[in-house]
């Protein structure tokens, strides 16, 4: 497996995933964003197949100054809530209800059970309002590569990297992105030249996503031709064919430091 680029605490019980959040208030102004009451924060739990989280759990809503180490602003502190159909809703201190309207910036971490399910920008949370019930958002995080949570004794750290993003169309989905390794890149000789297939399993991907590659090294990179032109793109991997004049071997691509920086977007 290639090593993967960036490295993330998103964790999860049997692949509990964090889905549908939204901040809810009594009231509304025109814009949408809450007015003076006191806001609930809401999302819905799932495990790795989909079924919604029941029972008793202990949940803590923190907010950050960045979307890693940082600074925490302010935290709910730990409550305890009995999930019905995996959704919860926890009231915000006055701290926290400031400082998200305040804060532009700001970035959610939802820790369930002690173990985090990660932070992603509280500026791309959609508001939801209404009187006395929280609305579901229409954007939605499935971690399915995180790790996992309900069990905490089983939880490590995941190797991918996993931020909220919505499509065009609406749907939620997730960033994973992650590098070969220089100098022991597993190139392939095809003809003249040479072949990788990166292994993106790790991602957790449900379907095929959209990829997106370029080349690093040290020397002679600049000149290749087809390392953005993806073949055989799938849920858990993808394949780079490498031209050079002259042709080239893999030992020559490695000696050079020749390896795949990739980015995949996708449910």
């Amino acid at each position: 497996m290639k090593k993967i680029s960036m490295r993330t605490t998103l964790l999860g019980a049997l692949g509990v995933a964090l889905v549908a959040t939204a901040f809810v208030a009594g009231q509304a102004l025109a814009s949408g964003i809450p007015a003076a009451d006191t806001l609930n924060y809401t999302g819905t739990l799932k495990d790795a197949a989909g079924a919604p989280l029941t029972g008793e759990h202990v949940i803590e809503v923190r907010f950050w100054d960045a979307g890693s180490a940082g600074a925490t602003e302010c935290t709910t502190g730990e409550t305890e809530v009995t999930l019905s159909g995996g959704v919860f809703s926890v009231p915000l201190p006055d701290a926290c209800t400031d400082a998200v309207r305040a804060e532009p910036d700001l970035w959610v971490e939802v820790v369930v059970d002690s173990v985090s399910l990660g932070r992603a920008k509280a500026g791309a949370v959609p508001y939801a309002v209404e009187a006395d019930h929280a609305v579901r958002a229409d954007s939605a995080l499935t971690a399915d590569s995180a790790l996992t949570a309900a069990d905490a004794d089983h939880a490590s750290e995941a190797d991918s990297a996993v931020n909220v993003v919505t499509s065009t169309a609406g749907v939620g989905q997730r960033i994973c992105s992650g590098t070969t390794t220089p100098g022991s890149t597993a190139w392939v000789a095809y003809n003249a030249y040479i072949v990788l297939t990166v292994d993106t399993s790790e991602c957790g991907f449900t379907s095929t996503p959209l990829y997106f590659t370029s080349l690093g090294g040290s020397s002679q990179h600049w000149i290749t031709r087809g390392p953005t032109s993806i073949y055989g793109e799938a849920a858990a991997s993808f394949t780079i064919y490498l031209d050079f004049d002259g042709g080239v071997t893999p030992a020559q691509a490695n000696e050079r430091n020749w390896h795949i920086q990739w980015l995949a977007v996708g449910e």
